[in-house]
Formats: structure tokens, sequence, C-alpha cells
């Protein structure tokens, strides 16, 4: 008997005379009944829900045929066949619930018996470094993913390398500079006016500048980009957030926002948008991923506030001194990640803590409080992160600057939006 035939046998042993076991391709099981002509995730006897684990056997190639139809063979005998080898070998979803995982691990060693079929999720910052895999991951896993980016070129050219590794996989490339609200603005209106959930949205991007710049609203770039906008971007889709059960929203930080300086006591519009004459690239940088910590922070309370709200939000540090094109502008870096670069995580592995606390079951959080998580695991942030005045006076004057800013900002908040701070809406600070 040939190793497919065992296979077969082991597959129909126990089904009902007219079922089948089959497979969708991310690995979730399920059974047709071909009296019926109908299929089901729970098994005709047993009622059990399985889902596939592991690689290929050894010698077995999956191929996809010019009509879609999935085929695998098995190269050593020469025999193809359209069933999985790896039913043999399927587990009860039950039993899958723990999972192992240590910070070598990639995001799609994480997820990869997770099925994210019919969910949507927006990554900033995809194109390239973690953003990339995060889409790599949720993709090959069935999640729709909208690769937010500002260079439209560079992010189709990512899209296309996903799409040759696999041709089943649903991307779409969309234009957002985070650089100007408008562009905000008017992405989140495109995603707002369709007829979709929004699983997941991922806060990824991120600039150095080492030189003073200022954006197309004339903030300091860093601050914009790094921070300001995609807080206006979060707001701005949070209603289509809170509207889909159990969404995440995951907000990249970094362990360099211990160097920020903002306190409860001088922290302004004029300390957060630094002057030309202020301006220490470092220290800006620094005072951006602590305002993102401080964002998560805040929403969370408010999001505690509000009854019956399943969005789950949380911030991450991907791993430290990462091979991302991040930190080029800065001569230092670029050298010292040569002495660093056999020790420090590839994106790959970066991209499986934001992934890791996008994908897994909410159960998963309830011992686990810690809005802040660094290489897959609860970190305790600085003081100031968990500075609760300091979280609400940065929301305050973030809606502030983006009502001067914008001309729209003001009227979204006064057509009844649950978390804004102004009751009233005015223009201190």
């Amino acid at each position: 008997m040939s190793q497919l035939d065992s296979i077969l046998n082991v597959i129909d042993d126990d089904l009902p005379e007219g079922w089948e076991e089959r497979v969708t391709p991310y690995g979730k099981v399920y059974y047709a009944n071909h009296a019926t002509r109908s299929t089901q995730w729970e098994h005709p006897v047993t009622g059990e829900q399985k889902i596939l684990s592991g690689e290929l056997p050894y010698g077995w190639e999956r191929k996809i045929k010019e009509d879609g139809t999935i085929e695998f063979v098995d190269q050593i005998n020469n025999v193809s066949s359209y069933t999985d080898p790896r039913l043999a070998f399927a587990k009860n979803e039950k039993q899958m619930k723990t999972f192992y995982f240590d910070e070598n691990s990639t995001a799609l060693e994480l997820i990869r018996n997770r099925d994210l079929s019919g969910k949507y999720a927006v990554v900033v910052g995809a194109n390239r470094g973690v953003g990339f895999e995060i889409t790599r991951a949720l993709a090959f896993q069935g999640c729709y993913v909208i690769m937010a980016c500002r260079n439209l070129t560079l992010a189709q050219t990512a899209c296309d390398t996903l799409c040759q590794e696999r041709n089943d996989i649903k991307i779409e490339v969309m234009e957002l500079r985070l650089e100007s609200f408008a562009s905000v603005k008017e992405f989140s209106g495109k995603i707002l006016a369709r007829n979709i959930s929004l699983d997941i949205l991922i806060l990824n991007a991120a600039i150095l500048e080492t030189s003073y710049q200022l954006s197309d609203d004339n903030l300091e770039l860093m601050f914009q980009v790094n921070y300001l906008a995609q807080f206006y971007l979060a707001r701005l889709l949070l209603s289509k957030l809170i509207s889909t059960d159990d969404a995440r929203l995951v907000i990249m930080s970094c362990e360099s926002h211990r160097g920020g300086n903002l306190s409860r006591t001088d922290i302004s519009g004029h300390t957060l948008n630094v002057a030309k004459s202020e301006f220490n690239f470092l220290q800006v940088f620094c005072n951006t991923k602590l305002c993102n910590l401080l964002f998560t922070s805040e929403l969370n309370r408010r999001i505690n506030n509000q009854k019956n709200l399943t969005l789950i939000c949380k911030a991450c540090h991907p791993g430290n001194l990462l091979p991302t094109k991040l930190y080029w502008n800065w001569t230092p870096f670029r050298i010292l990640n040569i002495f660093t670069n056999k020790f420090s995580k590839t994106a790959d592995q970066a991209s499986a803590s934001p992934v890791l606390l996008a994908t897994v079951d909410r159960d998963y959080f309830k011992s686990k409080e810690s809005f802040y998580w660094n290489s897959l695991a609860e970190c305790n942030p600085s003081d100031e992160a968990n500075d609760s005045v300091l979280a609400y006076r940065l929301w305050e004057i973030s809606e502030a600057i983006l009502i001067r800013c914008t001309n729209s900002f003001d009227d979204f908040l006064s057509n009844g939006d649950q978390f804004s701070s102004f009751t009233k809406i005015n223009q201190t600070n």
C-alpha cells in the first residue's frame, strides 16, 4: 500500500457514507456532505472541529493549477491528489489553543494554524521591513490586507512580490501620506465608505530625520508622521473598529520611549511640535514613541469607560536594533548595525509581536493587563508612559492641534464622537 493510500484510509476511516473531509487553503478542516451538497466545520460524528499543523510530509509539494485548484504531489512515488496529506494528522481545534513560541518565532510560525479568511486589515507602512512581514503573515492566512503606503510604486512592487509567492492571497495597495492630514482624511473616508469590516488596524509607520523638516501642514515632520497623523487616522476609523466584533488596534512603539522627556507639568503644543531652534532629532524621536504609548494608555481608559466594547488596543516594541531602513539616515546606527546585524531579530521575527496581538484569541489577554508588549511578552513601560494625567493632556492637545490644522476634525468631534475630550469645541493650546 502506498503512502497516499495509507493517508486516505486514515482520513476516511470514521466518516459516514457520502461525507468527505476537506481543508481550506489556510488549514481549517471542513466536511462536505455529497447527498445534501452542503458543508460544515464540525465532524458529522464527533462534532469536533479540526485544523492542520506543521509542514507537508517529506517529498510532498503543494501546487496551484491554472484554474486555481490546489493539488498535492508526492514527488517520491510520483502520484498526486487533491487531498492534503496532513489531514491524516489533523488536530482537534481545542488542542491547538495552547501554542508555544519564543522571541525567535516568526509571525507566520505563530499563526500558521489560524484561519483569517473573512477578516480585513489595514497595515500602515506595509511596503518594507516589519510592515511587509506583517502583511505577508496576515495575507498568507487568508486575511484581506490593505497596504497603506506613501510610495505607491514601492508598495505595488511589495504587493507583486507577495502575490508571486502565493497567488491566492488578497492584498490591495492604497495611498496614505502621513505628512498630509488631507491624505489621512481622504484615506479614512475611502475605508469608511466601503461595506467591509475593519478587524485589524496596525499603525506601523515611523521615520527618523536628522534635520528639521516641516510637514504639508506646517508641523515638525517626525511629530506628525510618527504620532499625530496616526492618532488622527485611528480616531477617524474608531467607529468602524468598534462596530467590528473583537477588532484589534496595534500601535507600534519602541524602547526608545524611555528617552522621552514629556511631563504633565510642561506638555503643550510647543513641546510636542518643536521649533527649529529647539530641534534635537533623537529627543523628538523618543518623544513621538512615548506619545504612541500615552495614546494607547488613554484610549484603553476611554474604551473601558464605555459599555460592551470589544475593541482591544495594544502597543508593542518589535525588537532592538532591527536591520530596517528606519535608522539609515543616521550614520552611527548604520555603523553599529554592521556589528549587531547577526544578533538582532530579522524583520519576520520582529513582526511576530504585532501579529500576535492582532490575531490571538481574546481569552489570551484575560490574565495579561499591560497595554505594552516587548518581544512577545508583557512589559512595564516608563513611568511617563504610565502617567494617566500626561496621557489625558496629550489627547486633549492632539485634538486641539487637529482642530486648528484641519477643516473637518472639529465637525467630526461635534457630530457626537464618544471618545472626544471636548464637550464644547475650543481651540486653546
